[in-house]
């Protein structure tokens, strides 16, 4: 594999990472303001309740 290629690959990984992050974001602002449930939250980003409510807590923490 080549720098180049390596490069390229991390850059994709990198914005993989950022899509996964801001929707998991997107989910917490709306059940945070009532308009989605925990439940469908997390079934949405494919995690269990207690973990999608312990990344939502990490979250707020992670704001201040």
């Amino acid at each position: 594999m080549t720098l180049m290629m390596r490069e390229k690959e991390k850059y994709e990984e990198g914005r993989a990472d950022g899509h996964t992050e801001g929707t998991l974001l997107t989910l917490f602002a709306l059940v945070k303001k009532g308009l989605i449930s925990l439940k469908d939250a997390s079934e949405e980003a494919g995690m269990s309740e207690e973990l999608f409510s312990t990344k939502m807590q990490q979250a707020e923490f992670d704001k201040k």
